[in-house]
């Protein structure tokens, strides 16, 4: 006898378990193509694994079909979040940094700490130097592509409030209690969508800061020895270039906490004007 067999000889409840589930990862799937890929892609793929295994011990067909059409949704989804991809980005950072273990691999906040960070007086390799410039470079562009999508954030944030305010508006002129219920549904969803993308944005802070520090203690050697580095040394090619990518990181490292914080601010701006509209919609 096959894996899986028809629905009509399986246990009802293994089988119905799978089929729900996976319809509801489905659900979010489609969601995350559409709207909140970074949020629902994930969850989609989730429920499309769990319900994936729980159809192949129920042996149900059509809710291993759906688990797995829930998982390409998922995926699909998750492919078009652009916040997912600097996840994974700044993960290989931290994972592919130079590690260094000399006593100059301390965190540092400014080039004019780190002769007081370090005791060392001799060179690091110049491969510890060529790991350190490529991975600033890396960090500098992956920097510039998370700048480039906080205006996006801004946005959505505004969005939503100009959403639900319109919903509300329209619930104003409603008289039947149902249709005004479904309308406070609605803008109540908008608060939480709001919600959804500031744990998004605050995973993105979280993995920045994680990635920073990795790369003041991997780096922090390379940046002295570079800095007290003669001209006729055979490493100052490679310090040039660690130099000027430590100074961008330095000058990109301002703008992301720059633009953090003005998204904080506008997060906690557009939320109560939200939480406002919320309770007008719970007191209809």
């Amino acid at each position: 006898m096959s894996t899986f067999q028809r629905d009509s000889l399986s246990g009802p409840q293994p089988m119905l378990a799978g089929l729900v589930v996976a319809l509801i990862g489905c659900a979010f799937g489609i969601i995350g193509v559409f709207a909140e890929p970074a949020v629902f892609g994930p969850l989609a793929v989730l429920c499309g694994l769990f319900s994936l295994a729980a159809s192949v011990l129920g042996r149900s067909l059509s809710g291993a079909v759906t688990s797995i059409l829930s998982v390409l949704l998922g995926l699909i989804g998750a492919a078009k979040s652009a916040a997912l991809w600097i996840l994974l980005g700044l993960g290989a950072l931290m994972l592919s940094a130079p590690h260094n273990t000399s006593p100059a691999s301390q965190p540092f906040a400014a080039h004019g700490d780190i002769a007081r960070q370090t005791a060392t007086t001799s060179d690091p390799p110049l491969g510890d130097i060529e790991r350190s410039m490529h991975w600033a470079e890396d960090f500098n562009a992956r920097s510039r592509s998370l700048l480039d999508t906080f205006p996006d954030y801004e946005r959505r944030y505004r969005d939503a409030t100009e959403q639900m305010t319109a919903e509300a508006e329209h619930m104003r002129t409603l008289a039947d209690p149902v249709e005004r219920s479904q309308v406070g549904v609605a803008i109540t969803q908008g608060g939480v969508m709001t919600d959804q993308t500031h744990v998004e944005l605050e995973t993105l802070r979280n993995q920045v800061s994680v990635a920073v520090d990795r790369s003041r203690a991997n780096m922090g050697a390379a940046v002295y020895a570079c800095h007290r580095n003669p001209a006729s040394d055979p490493l100052t090619d490679g310090c040039t270039r660690l130099l000027a990518a430590n100074d961008q990181m330095q000058g990109l490292l301002k703008q992301l906490a720059d633009g953090f914080a003005n998204l904080e601010t506008v997060y906690q701006t557009e939320r109560m004007k939200q939480s406002s509209l919320i309770r007008e919609a719970d007191g209809a």
